[in-house]
């Protein structure tokens, strides 16, 4: 712990470390609908070495606590170093900063590390004034960079609540896409595929007859049975997939051993087996009401399997388990052309120098821009029947 304050109602501390602070506490504000904040994943992150101060993250976590030694308040926060491991950095803005201000690095960046995925980080415990606790975790993040010389404060994949908060203490908003499907009250992947032009949906179930061609075998791992153990056999497909795009895993063995054992509860692995060998594996992060289709491994030998398990039998999951929203992560063309439509991330940031901020606005603000004509070319790649128009010609 590096910083200790009182700043308005509540004292707020600084912590170089998530074990620093209790496990029950900081998940009392996480809650239960985003795993990704929960104590257990941020501190396997830190354990593994994914997040360290030589990939570019040095913790710097803030809670707020009451009179009595409870945690209010926190927020996932990181001393970021160099642009190793960026999920949202614009490149132009950077070289406009060191142009006109000076180094972008270090800055203070509120997030996840290298995991896009949208979700609360100003993090707050149920029952407490919400308002009042982003507003004071939003202030002593500027205390802190200060402390930290930090050249801005960035919020990456924040929630709704929390983009409204940090506008309003004066931070640029920006957005960014992702790929978010809606069952929409569908019962089963028939009805899913019913809605689509029936070009787009004779193509899709020829790709998945293809797959079916392999006579591979589906076996699904939840909830005890995801044990340890598994780790490393996913960890191998998963890091085949970044080596054949010649690049290089973000996660490592160790992580997936560490989640797998402290949040298996949390998580969905579908395995696709030819005999006894993993030919690939699709990680879902589940909650009761959303699914996340965060990650994927396999060996490159099987065309149309990315979309089997990577979408197809993800969405026929979900609406099995009566889940109406999957999250499948800010890439890919083919998804929209499947059914997958785009809505908007949320991001903010705050510059120390006041003259930036105006130059960092006119940026940020192209940069929403451009994301809405993207979400507007996805939706016209969306393979779902037009409906008619009632106008008269």
């Amino acid at each position: 712990m590096n910083l200790s304050a009182c700043i308005g109602k509540w004292n707020a501390t600084c912590h170089t470390t998530i074990s620093d602070i209790p496990e029950a506490g900081w998940n009392n504000c996480a809650g239960n609908t985003d795993p990704f904040v929960r104590h257990q994943h941020l501190r396997a992150l830190e354990e593994s070495g994914v997040v360290s101060p030589e990939t570019g993250f040095s913790p710097r976590h803030v809670a707020l606590w009451d009179d009595s030694g409870t945690i209010v308040a926190a927020a996932p926060a990181y001393l970021k170093t160099h642009s190793k491991g960026e999920l949202g950095i614009d490149i132009g803005l950077m070289m406009a900063h060191e142009r006109s201000v000076g180094p972008y690095y270090p800055k203070l960046q509120v997030e996840v590390p290298f995991t896009p995925i949208s979700g609360s980080r100003l993090l707050i415990k149920q029952g407490v004034d919400s308002v009042t606790a982003r507003t004071e975790l939003i202030e002593i993040l500027m205390k802190q960079a200060s402390e930290c010389r930090a050249t801005s404060i960035q919020l990456s994949y924040i929630s709704k609540d929390d983009d409204a908060c940090v506008r309003q203490s004066g931070f640029i908003a920006t957005e960014g896409n992702a790929y978010i499907w809606k069952g929409d009250g569908v019962n089963n992947f028939d009805e899913f595929l019913g809605k689509m032009q029936s070009s787009k949906r004779s193509k899709f179930l020829s790709e998945r007859r293809k797959v079916a061609a392999f006579d591979l075998n589906f076996k699904t791992f939840s909830g005890k049975d995801i044990s340890p153990d598994l780790a490393l056999k996913f960890f191998e497909l998963y890091k085949s997939t970044f080596e054949r795009n010649r690049t290089t895993p973000w996660l490592n063995s160790k992580y997936f051993e560490m989640v797998f054992e402290s949040m298996g509860n949390f998580f969905e692995i579908t395995v696709a087996l030819k005999d006894e060998s993993w030919m690939a594996a699709q990680l879902d992060v589940i909650t009761s009401d959303i699914r996340f289709a965060q990650h994927w491994g396999h060996n490159g030998s099987i065309p149309f399997l990315l979309f089997e398990m990577g979408i197809y039998r993800t969405i026929e999951q979900a609406i099995m388990a009566d889940q109406n929203t999957i999250n499948f992560g800010t890439t890919g063309l083919h998804k929209s052309e499947r059914g997958i439509a785009m809505e908007p991330t949320h991001h903010a940031m705050w510059f120390v120098d006041p003259s930036f901020n105006e130059i960092a606005k006119l940026s940020l603000i192209r940069k929403s821009e451009s994301a809405l004509q993207e979400r507007l070319a996805g939706a016209e790649r969306l393979p779902f029947r037009r409906q008619p128009s009632n106008e008269k010609p």
